[in-house]
Formats: structure tokens, sequence, C-alpha cells
């Protein structure tokens, strides 16, 4: 028999056979690294399913009224205490009640969890319970120094994923979001009121308006003022726009007048000490008022370019516990967080000693 015509030696056969196996091996790894990668990206895309109808449960006013009302770690929340350290992974943990005020879900209850349909489910780890969510809240304070009362909150959903018993385990993957919300569901109010340009000091409402009992007015030549007679609460967004007189005159320096955001609770509307202050200043002879802006009795914000005219248009924005301060539209300056439920603003010009000498062109609304 020719060389050419034996067969193969078992030395051979077995090489071929290793051969084989070693690319049966690479195959099948590639393949269950493709299989992982798809259920790693199935799972991610559950999990983002849960987080996002997570989000959509406590964007809805009425169950986040329910969470407040009923979840026990927020009770510095509903009690409008100081909630500095408050919260957290640990003591934050927060449980979500559904639009009926009834439990679905419990993130300090270990077992609870959900199915990759969103249904609430207990007995996690499991097949049928595979997913537990971890929702916690956190507090959005002020400097340290300062109370941290009425804070806006910071919600966090950790995601833990198991599947225990499964030939392809994706165990204890994490995926976490975040989201802001108000301390409080904020009130829907009718505002506002509108008043028609004012002389001196009447700051008058527009004839026939409706919503006219909602402004109080003192016309005293010595301490004229007027302020809204409704509470606005700090997680509203209500918008103020107006017009000051800058007519120049002869009196002497130093005459100021202002807009002032105060505690709604003052027993003294026309004293009370100002959260926020737009004041401005007049002068004798020919120059032109400044403005500023005062924030808890200090110095807050001096514009590079103060002065202004009986055009320049005005608004102050009060946006879920901040207060914008805007000149023809633009942003002057943020204030700093409220940290009060409620406030009421007073209108006081500057001494009649000017005539006219008043803020016109009132208008306040709610922020679309």
């Amino acid at each position: 028999m020719n060389k050419s015509q034996r067969g193969f030696t078992i030395i051979e056969a077995l090489i071929g056979l290793v051969l084989i196996g070693v690319s049966f091996d690479v195959l099948m790894t590639l393949y269950q690294q493709n299989v992982r990668q798809g259920v790693q990206g199935d799972t991610i895309a559950k999990v983002t399913l849960v987080q996002n109808n997570l989000a959509s449960m406590l964007n809805s006013p009425v169950v986040w009224q329910n969470v407040l009302a009923q979840s026990s770690s927020l009770v510095c929340v509903r009690n409008q205490s100081d909630c500095r350290d408050q919260g957290g992974s640990a003591s934050g943990k927060i449980a979500i009640y559904d639009s009926n005020g009834s439990l679905f879900y419990n993130s300090a209850t270990a077992s609870a969890g959900f199915d990759f349909s969103f249904n609430a489910c207990m007995g996690f780890p499991s097949s049928t319970c595979p997913m537990h969510a971890n929702i916690y809240w956190q507090p959005i304070c002020p400097p340290v120094g300062q109370t941290c009362s009425n804070p806006l909150i910071e919600i966090h959903s950790d995601v833990v994923v198991n599947y225990p018993g499964m030939e392809i385990v994706v165990s204890n993957q994490r995926y976490s979001a975040a989201m802001i919300l108000a301390p409080r569901v904020c009130p829907v109010q009718s505002l506002l009121i509108n008043l028609a340009v004012g002389a001196d000091v009447s700051l008058a409402v527009a004839p026939g308006n409706p919503q006219g009992n909602q402004f109080v007015r003192l016309n005293s030549a010595a301490g004229a003022y007027g302020y809204n007679n409704v509470d606005l609460a700090t997680c509203t967004n209500t918008g103020i726009n107006f017009q000051v007189d800058a007519t120049t005159g002869a009196a002497a320096n130093n005459n100021t007048g202002n807009i002032c955001f105060f505690d709604s609770t003052a027993a003294d509307p026309q004293n009370m000490a100002c959260v926020l202050e737009w004041r401005y200043q007049r002068f004798a002879g020919a120059v032109s008022p400044s403005w500023s802006i005062f924030q808890n009795g200090s110095l807050a914000y001096t514009p590079i370019s103060a002065n202004f005219t009986n055009t320049d248009r005005f608004t102050l924005q009060l946006i879920r516990g901040l207060i914008w301060v805007k000149k023809n539209g633009l942003t002057e300056y943020i204030s700093n967080n409220v940290n009060l439920p409620n406030l009421r603003v007073r209108f006081t010009p500057s001494l009649p000693a000017y005539s006219p000498d008043g803020i016109f062109a009132i208008d306040m609304y709610n922020v679309k």
C-alpha cells in the first residue's frame, strides 16, 4: 500500500478532535456572550420601564400628595421642620401610595419587588419577582447655617435585578435614577390681580376687576403701601410684572420704595421684614433712579446698569421656592431657596414728594 493511501494515524486523529473541540469551545463562548449581552440589554430595557413608570407615578400630584402624607420617613417635610441630615438610602426609604391612597409598593420591605411588567409583587428575589427598587429621598438644602425647612426633594430609585436559578444569571445588577419634586403639592390658584396705572400712592385696582378683593391698600401720604391679600405658595409658579415712575424731581436723596416678599403669617403686613426685596432709590436733580436686590435684609445684588426709566418692565417670578428677578425679560438675579411655605407681596412707592411717583402697571399671574 502506497504511503499516500494510508489513513490518519491515531495521533493525527486525536489532534483533529482537539482542534474541533477548541473550535466548539470558542463558538460556544461567543454564543454565550451574545446570549448574555441580549439578556443584559433586555434586562436594562425592562428596568428602564420600571423606573419610567415609578417616575410617572411620583409625578402625579395625587400620588405624590399621598406619599407625602403617609410615608414615615417624610415627617420633617410634613411638619415643615428642619430636614437637614434627613433622608438617604438607609433612613429615607419611601412607600408609594396610589391615587386611591392604597399602598402600592414599600421599598423598606426587603421582599417587595416588581415583575418585568411593573406589577408589584412579594417574594424578591425569585423568578416571578426579579426586581427590587430601593426608593429614597434626600433634601436639597441651603448652605449650612440656614434652616432646611420646606426643601426641594430629590428622589432616587436604585433597582436591583436578581434571577435565581436561571442558567444565564444577571445577578444583583444595580441601575440608578433620580428626579426632583416639590416638598408638597401646590394648590391650584386662580390668581391673580391686575392693577391699572396708579397715581402716586393709590395703587388702584382697575374698575370692575373681579379680583379686586384680593388686594389691600392703604392710602396714607406718610406710609402708603398695598399688598396682595392671598397667600402665594412658594411651590407655585407666580409672576409679577410692574413698572416704576422714574420722573426726577427736587427732593432729598435716599428716597426709596420697594416690592417686598414677606411671610404670609405676618401680623403686621406693612412692617414685616422682607424675605426678598426689590428696592429702588430716587435722587435729587436729573439723576435717574436705580434699583438693587436685598435678601433677608442684606444687599444681595446690584446690577451693572442699575438706572431705569418709566418704560422699563420688571418681573419677579416665584418658581418652586426661588425668586427670579428680570428686567425687560432678561434674568438679572436668582434668589436662594425661600424656605417658607407661603408668601405675600407688598408694594410701597417712595415717599410722595414727587408727583407722580408710583409703582404702576402691576400684573400678577400664574406662570405657565
